[in-house]
């Protein structure tokens, strides 16, 4: 099953998985209109912790709110840190999240995260707890935003099961 990678960068870990399809800054995420299942990235900088000094570009925020229709039309699931003010926002309540933490799939940091899963349920086989090393806080601004290869794989699995 195809999957649509939403918000991503070209360069990403979803470019070394088969049968997905890039939705990066050239391709506009914005532009998606399906009919594969999604896996949205959509920026965080102006919804997380960190917002009163982040520096959005011009409609960057409103992404978040496109990504969310794009997932509840299509299936699949979101992603975005814990601490995110997005859901509140939109009026979905926590009790609708599953919250994860990237280190259980070999993140250096804990990097906790809520994930909006719509048409799927979270897997039943887990991995272990991670160990973080350090903070995010303590990571360059790529290190920070890439995606662990595993914890990519099991988005996309998440999002190919979804039932539309």
């Amino acid at each position: 099953m195809t999957v649509a990678a939403l918000y991503v960068q070209q360069k990403s870990v979803y470019s070394s998985f088969p049968n997905v399809e890039l939705y990066d800054l050239a391709r506009d995420a914005r532009t998606y209109g399906g009919p594969w299942p999604v896996v949205a990235h959509p920026p965080c900088r102006s919804w997380g912790k960190f917002k009163a000094w982040a520096k959005p570009v011009e409609g960057e925020r409103e992404l978040a709110f496109l990504a969310l229709e794009q997932v509840q039309r299509f299936g699949g699931v979101l992603e975005h840190p814990v601490g995110s003010t997005l859901f509140a926002e939109a009026g979905i309540s926590a009790s609708k999240l599953w919250r994860v933490n990237q280190c259980d799939w070999g993140h250096r940091a804990l990097k906790p995260t809520w994930l909006y899963l719509v048409g799927c349920n979270p897997p039943a086989d887990l991995p272990q707890p991670g160990v973080p090393v350090t903070t995010v806080e303590r990571m360059c601004r790529q290190e920070r935003e890439r995606t662990p290869p595993a914890f990519a794989g099991m988005l996309l699995a998440l999002a190919a099961s979804a039932r539309r």
